[in-house]
């Protein structure tokens, strides 16, 4: 490594970014878990059903909102975590 800190540095960064894509991803699971197992349990197999397919949807969509806003502003998220122009270059 030519540069531990920087290496460091970047590796926190990814970390960090992972970590709050899962938390989002994580909390709609928890939640469409609650809902469909509500459903269920109210004896409502095709309310549960409705109920994955929206979370699935959902789930869709806030992964490609997550991938656009990392790779069309990736910039302004390495801004968050550090103002050294070597780690933004």
């Amino acid at each position: 490594m030519p540069n531990p800190e920087i290496t460091a540095s970047l590796i926190a960064i990814c970390v960090n970014t992972e970590y709050v894509a899962y938390m989002i991803i994580y909390g709609l699971s928890a939640a469409a878990s609650t809902r469909v197992s509500n459903e269920l349990g109210a004896g409502n197999p095709n309310k549960a059903k409705h109920a994955m397919a929206v979370a699935l949807k959902l789930s869709i969509l806030l992964v490609l909102a997550v991938v656009l806003s990392l790779a069309l502003g990736h910039d302004i998220w390495y801004g968050f975590f550090s103002n050294s122009k070597s780690i933004t270059d």
